[in-house]
């Protein structure tokens, strides 16, 4: 089923943008589908601890699919940030998850990082990914166009940082008090903190 929904989203981007662009955007869904099925549910969820890290290319697919429906422009540099983005953003996030359901996820021998190790080392291996993501979001602010006019402005650079601070904030909190409670919390602070960062990307950009 999915696949079949895969397919036809990428059919219709073939109707609505140019050949070339249709042909990349089926090229990152089929990149998606066989990175999230093969690599991850198939090769690495139950045999490696660092499965969601390979794991997450899939997740960088969709953003690069949205990207070349609308443009080819800058596909290789904003393109990749922003597919960058939600690829550094999923291991502090499932990792946040699974710390908070470490014990189902050890019942059915999923050995997610979380489960196999200790809270203390999940902790700061969360801790650590979260401060890369953060200082990963700042890299569109840097990125310019052709006539060197940057590409983004205040607008997403105030709104990385201000973000950013506050999953650093409770990173460091499960860090210290490495729980079941701040691992959630977490979690659901980091579900909305790509989408505010996106929005914020799509703001700075037209104003």
């Amino acid at each position: 089923m999915l696949a079949a929904i895969s397919l036809a989203c990428a059919f219709g981007i073939c109707f609505t943008a140019s050949f070339w662009q249709g042909i990349l955007a089926g090229s990152f869904m089929a990149f998606g589908l066989v990175d999230n099925i093969l690599v991850y549910s198939y090769g690495l969820k139950r045999k490696s601890r660092t499965n969601i890290v390979l794991g997450g290319f899939s997740g960088g697919a969709p953003a690069l699919i949205g990207y070349v429906a609308v443009t080819t422009t800058g596909l290789w540099d904003f393109g990749l940030v922003i597919a960058g983005l939600v690829f550094v953003w999923i291991p502090m996030h499932i990792w946040a998850l699974t710390l908070h359901f470490k014990d189902d996820y050890q019942k059915v021998n999923v050995p997610m990082l979380t489960a196999v190790q200790s809270e203390k080392t999940s902790a700061r291996i969360i801790a650590g990914t979260t401060l890369m993501m953060v200082l990963f979001s700042v890299v569109p602010f840097f990125l310019t166009h052709d006539n060197g006019e940057p590409l983004m402005h205040e607008v997403y650079l105030y709104t990385a940082i201000a973000s950013g601070v506050l999953m650093v904030i409770l990173s460091f909190w499960v860090v210290a008090k490495p729980s079941e409670k701040a691992s959630w919390v977490l979690f659901k602070f980091s579900s909305p903190y790509l989408a505010v960062l996106f929005i914020a990307l799509m703001v700075d950009s037209v104003l």
